[in-house]
């Protein structure tokens, strides 16, 4: 509930200073959207929008949510030794603690062909990311790893109210957030059209002294033009 909200900042900020703007997130969630009603004639997208959601592929928007994840998150997930080890040429011993810093790997250019360009469709060109000739299992962390990867179960006692299913508890609370991005875009995008104000040169930068605590936090802001579709 920390990073989501920031996530979803950063995904209309990033996108709406491209060139082609919003427009391929548009484009992709209209053509969903029609489809789904040619198959559902007379039910409004907002009052099935939860069995709208699973059914929709939207392959765009989830490789731009992944980006976005990749592009602005920053954490420290801290390890302790539990035995004696020698890892990447330094020795560790019981009790060393280490701090693994993720974004070291999402920024990789090894791993991440132009690592430092924000590109929405990275993950559709892309499903096996490799460095020196070998897998990258970990290639995207925003969430960290291994036994304390967040979870999302202090948000569980909320799922009963935005969805209706009996899915696994795990399954909804390791995939929360990547959901709640989901539904925030396509209502919004379905709802409203945005733009950048003319009038406004300000753009936001990341708050570097947030690295470590999650999504960054933007430094300044990006002044917008909503209007409601017809």
């Amino acid at each position: 509930m920390a990073n989501a909200p920031s996530a979803g900042y950063w995904l209309i900020a990033l996108n709406l200073q491209r060139e082609a703007g919003l427009r391929p997130l548009v484009d992709e969630i209209d053509e969903a959207v029609t489809s789904w009603g040619q198959k559902n004639p007379g039910q409004r997208i907002e009052d099935n929008l939860y069995e709208f959601l699973l059914m929709a592929e939207l392959p765009f928007l989830m490789s731009t949510i992944q980006e976005t994840l990749r592009y602005t998150t920053s954490i420290l997930p801290i390890r302790r030794v539990t035995e004696p080890v020698e890892f990447g040429g330094y020795r560790f011993e019981i009790d060393d603690e280490i701090l693994c810093m993720t974004r070291c790997v999402h920024l990789d250019e090894g791993i991440h062909e132009n690592a430092l360009e924000y590109d929405p469709r990275r993950y559709m060109k892309q499903k096996q990311f490799r460095k020196n000739g070998e897998i990258v299992p970990n290639h995207l962390m925003p969430w960290g790893g291994g036994v304390s990867m967040c979870g999302g179960r202090s948000v569980y006692p909320l799922i009963s109210i935005v969805v209706r299913s009996s899915f696994d508890r795990a399954q909804l609370s390791r995939h929360f957030a990547m959901r709640e991005l989901k539904t925030f875009v396509v209502l919004l995008l379905i709802r409203y059209t945005l733009e950048i104000d003319p009038n406004s040169a300000e753009r936001p930068s990341f708050k570097e002294e947030r690295m470590g605590t999650g999504v960054m936090h933007p430094r300044g802001d990006l002044r917008v033009i909503l209007r409601a579709r017809n």
